[in-house]
């Protein structure tokens, strides 16, 4: 699919007899002196007009902040806030404290949006307003290239499964990865009871979003809206494996505490904590698990058994492989 394909999307028409609100885009940054003068202009450029961008800084050594300051100048729209480095959460909770839309979305510093997104999104929402708005989205490089990446067929041939009270699809891992989390525009009422969990440096929104379910109906569009930029330098970069594990740890470890789950649910979770915890500390975590989790003891054993057993049949196949031709069995 070509970029200009990807980013030609239906304009979208507001409600007639509603005013249209406005929608506050909290864009947190750091160090994306690259990549924020494209991000910054796609958030200009929306067809729908009735916005402000709240840029948050967390504390960039960059020029990306020079560059914020200098499209603020040009339009009354942008507000900037200096942030200290305390991380993402806390900028986007900085950013949505200070947002005066009744709306809400926050975007990625170093991605795109396409010029109808926020009109596409704010057509669904004044249709029913106890909901949250999401939409497909497409990958792209540094250099703005899109991405020949698997797509969502599931999602995009059966949309009305990912619609409704979708919590038992938001908590599995692989739906959240390939939905583009930060396509979400919010009613800010969404915000009164709870902010982005500053405790966590990854998979931040997906938490917040898994805890919104509960009671908040999520709206799907199945068109690419959002531009999800894949280099070095973001959460999903090699090098950060095992900070992304300890931050899905505690995320699954929070919702087994805090949520009345069915038998259904909590089995899901208790496997993606297991396969987490086997990741990060082997069958020491494992262990750890089983005896917290004792309902998981045993899948932590059939697990266990078959890394042991998998351990013996490669050191029987390697001392196969060094044996003498004329050793006799």
């Amino acid at each position: 699919m070509s970029a200009h394909s990807l980013l030609s999307t239906h304009a979208g028409t507001n409600h007639p007899l509603r005013p249209a609100p406005l929608v506050s885009v909290v864009m947190p940054n750091l160090n994306k002196g690259r990549f924020i003068e494209e991000a910054v202009k796609s958030v200009r450029s929306q067809s729908y007009r009735n916005l402000e961008l709240l840029i948050v800084d967390n504390g960039s050594e960059d020029q990306s902040v020079s560059i914020a300051e200098l499209l603020a100048r040009d339009d009354k729209r942008i507000r900037l806030f200096d942030e200290p480095r305390r991380g993402v959460s806390f900028a986007i909770n900085t950013g949505v404290k200070n947002a005066s839309g009744e709306l809400v979305t926050i975007m990625g510093s170093d991605d795109i949006i396409g010029k109808d997104k926020i009109s596409r999104q704010v057509d669904r929402l004044q249709q029913d307003g106890t909901s949250v708005c999401y939409t497909e989205g497409w990958y792209l490089d540094d250099l703005g290239r899109p991405l020949d990446w698997p797509r969502a067929m599931d999602r995009l041939n059966e949309p009305i499964k990912y619609e409704g009270l979708i919590f038992s699809e938001l908590i599995r891992r692989d739906f959240w990865n390939d939905f583009f989390g930060a396509s979400v525009v919010y009613p800010k009422r969404c915000f009164s009871d709870r902010l982005f969990d500053t405790s966590l440096t990854y998979g931040e929104d997906w938490d917040f979003c898994v805890r919104l379910s509960r009671s908040y109906n999520f709206h799907y569009i199945p068109e690419p809206l959002y531009g999800y930029r894949v280099y070095s330098g973001n959460t999903w970069a090699k090098g950060n494996e095992q900070r992304n594990l300890r931050n899905k740890i505690r995320i699954f470890e929070g919702w087994l505490r805090d949520f009345d789950l069915n038998k259904e649910d909590k089995g899901t979770i208790l496997k993606q904590l297991l396969q987490s915890r086997e990741e990060l500390e082997g069958r020491i975590g494992m262990v750890r698990l089983a005896i917290t989790h004792p309902q998981t003891t045993r899948a932590v054993l059939r697990r266990t058994r078959s890394s042991i057993s998998h351990q013996v049949k490669r050191a029987a196949h390697k001392a196969a492989a060094l044996r003498p031709s004329t050793w006799t069995s």
